[in-house]
């Protein structure tokens, strides 16, 4: 079963993709997207994702820079 997202990463413009089967995690969702999460926090759809939660048919993964406290 293949599955559509997307991947919205802060700065740059919302993309689809397509994955060949319905088992596809963010880490194997981002290789096909050709993206880094390096450096930012992940999202699926609204809920607090790592890149070994599971996408499914029309989530939207979002990047969004970590911020960093200062002084």
């Amino acid at each position: 079963m293949n599955i559509t997202f997307k991947v919205a990463k802060l700065g740059s413009e919302v993309r689809e993709f397509f994955a060949p089967n319905g088992d596809t995690t963010v880490e194997d969702a981002l290789k096909l997207a050709e993206t880094s999460a390096e450096g930012y926090d992940i999202s699926v759809s609204g809920d607090s994702a790592t890149m070994r939660s599971k996408v499914s048919d029309g989530d939207t993964i979002y990047l969004v820079p970590r911020l960093k406290a200062g002084r």
